[in-house]
């Protein structure tokens, strides 16, 4: 993974900042039962958003969440910190308007999003991937 310009690191640096923060504030509510995809309503109702995502390409991959949804709670609580529930069949506008997206930095800014959902981060170690990007403009 790399991105393209350190401003893209500055500015990630920055919205995860925010994202863990967001979730340190609010982990009575990400841990209930509204966001535990164990419970078999909550899988069905976040579906649509891991497909908007890109997680389903065919129908085994749906089959598989629906048999063992737990495997994407990681993945559910990066949606919901971020606030990815707005984009939908993997079109990131709206979003990185709402994030205030610098142009120059969307497409690093949407790869490393998308690398960390499809690679199963959890949101304590989205700082990890960070140093490792900026270290390729560190030496």
């Amino acid at each position: 993974m790399m991105v393209s310009n350190f401003k893209s690191v500055e500015f990630l640096r920055e919205l995860f900042s925010k994202a863990i923060q967001d979730f340190d504030n609010s982990k009575e509510i990400y841990f209930s039962e509204n966001y535990d995809l164990k419970y078999y309503k909550v899988a069905v109702e976040w579906a649509s958003r891991f497909r908007d995502l890109g997680f389903f390409d065919d129908i085994d991959s749906v089959l598989h969440y629906l048999e063992k949804p737990h495997h994407y709670q990681d993945q559910l609580y990066l949606i919901q910190v971020f606030g990815l529930s707005i984009v939908y069949k993997q079109d990131y506008r709206e979003w990185l308007k709402d994030i205030d997206c610098p142009s120059d930095c969307e497409m690093d800014v949407v790869d490393v999003i998308e690398y960390i959902l499809h690679n199963n981060y959890s949101i304590h170690w989205i700082n990890d991937l960070l140093d490792e990007l900026e270290q390729d403009f560190v030496s």
